[in-house]
């Protein structure tokens, strides 16, 4: 009897343990004002879904992210540099799985601070793991976003989502 084909990469227990990390910063976007009470009460969920990352049976679409934006800088014709968007993202979609801080300037140029891809689809024929997975730094750096705000780069916005 032919066994059907597994749709899902198994992480190792070394990396499905580091990526409990990033529940920190889950927990630290749930306190923040900027959160909607209906995404806050997604919070638990999410953890859970982190907390079982090696366990495809589980797999839902979901993302947390701090946003903060500069919409003169970004929208402004006259101005021609400057920082408009930094932002802090966890991502879990279609069997891939992105950690990334970054900030994008008028240029069109971006910035990668952190950069971290797992991708458990097995039909993907690349690396399964791509950048950065310390995510200690990147969990010690979002905590720390308000640093990152100036007179006009401060529109933040913060958002969990399951779907």
């Amino acid at each position: 009897m032919a066994t059907t084909p597994q749709k899902y990469w198994t992480p190792s227990a070394a990396l499905v343990k580091n990526m409990q990390k990033l529940k920190d910063f889950v927990d630290f976007v749930a306190t923040l004002d900027e959160l909607s009470d209906a995404d806050r009460a997604k919070v638990n969920e999410v953890k859970y879904l982190i907390e079982n990352i090696g366990n495809p049976e589980t797999y839902k679409n979901w993302w947390v992210c701090i946003d903060v934006f500069d919409h003169d800088i970004q929208y402004d014709v006259s101005i021609t540099e400057g920082i408009y968007w930094r932002k802090w993202w966890v991502v879990f979609e279609d069997g891939i799985f992105e950690v990334s801080s970054e900030a994008r300037n008028k240029n069109y140029d971006e910035e990668s601070y952190f950069d971290c891809c797992v991708t458990f689809r097995n039909d993907f024929k690349g690396e399964r793991i791509f950048g950065e997975v310390n995510f200690d730094a990147f969990v010690a750096e979002a905590l720390n976003f308000r640093s990152c705000l100036t007179k006009t780069l401060n529109n933040v916005e913060v958002e969990i989502d399951i779907w």
